[in-house]
């Protein structure tokens, strides 16, 4: 489904595009986020000009060029009420489209930890835009799932507005949780229920806690994942430090050092 937007209170063109000169009947259908009941905005037929359900606050026009007829509903001051799925109908033909607010194209973003450790606290977080009756939520699919499902919601899970305006509203959601070897390689999606199908998607890799075993204090040892980073034994606390610039941790020479075939 694609995602459109619209400046508020400037005008707002919704197009549907049939493959012939004579459709029988073209209409639109306005769905909001808030009740999801559609109802007719538009409608075109070859007995009927082009009608609209609101003619103080629309217009619809109707262009055939080309072999195609174009029924465009045209919102003269878009407002947030506005905000929601469109759908194009011809007899069993339906195309739809989501409408947001101008800034509700910005996907959410997942951020998590550069190194996650099986038996220490992690927080995850999520920030996106959403309209002003949207959430954000997780969900997530474990290296050895088919689909996506909903992570458990604890008292570890937050919801918070960033920054709001009357139309769209920024939240951030926050989870803490301990992540154990069951999360290794877990997709961690964050999405918005309002506008739908907007996901951030990042993968999870979780350092086992007892990669020190056996090793001596202060002892380095490679990181499992990226040749970038090393580990620093300190009893039970594991120390996660980057090697400069572009350089990769040698654990024979225990120095950071040019990868192989890339030396100058």
């Amino acid at each position: 489904m694609e995602q459109v937007t619209f400046v508020k209170d400037s005008p707002l063109d919704i197009v549907c595009v049939y493959p012939s000169l004579n459709p029988p009947a073209v209409y639109v259908f306005f769905a909001s986020y808030v009740n999801r009941v559609p109802v007719i905005m538009a409608a075109f037929t070859e007995s009927a000009p082009p009608s609209v359900t609101n003619p103080t606050g629309s217009e619809a026009l109707v262009t055939q060029a080309g072999g195609r007829t174009m029924l465009t509903l045209r919102i003269l001051k878009a407002a947030c009420s506005d905000v929601g799925v469109y759908s194009c109908m011809e007899r069993s033909k339906v195309a739809q489209l989501n409408v947001g607010p101008e800034a509700s194209h910005i996907k959410p973003n997942v951020t998590l930890p550069l190194d996650v450790i099986a038996t220490e606290e992690t927080t995850i977080t999520c920030e996106g835009m959403t309209s002003s009756q949207g959430f954000l939520f997780w969900t997530t699919k474990g290296a050895n799932d088919q689909v996506f499902s909903a992570m458990p919601v604890d008292a570890t899970t937050t919801s918070e507005i960033v920054t709001s305006n009357s139309c769209s509203v920024t939240r951030r959601l926050t989870t803490t949780r301990v992540f154990d070897m069951g999360w290794n390689g877990t997709q961690i999606r964050c999405d918005t229920s309002q506008p739908v199908g907007q996901p951030d998607i990042k993968q999870m890799l979780v350092i086992p806690a007892e990669v020190c075993d056996g090793q001596l204090q202060g002892a380095r040892i490679k990181h499992p994942y990226t040749c970038s980073r090393y580990m620093i034994c300190l009893g039970a606390t594991i120390l996660v430090t980057s090697c400069p610039l572009d350089l990769c941790y040698d654990q024979e020479k225990d120095y950071c050092d040019h990868p192989p075939g890339t030396r100058r």
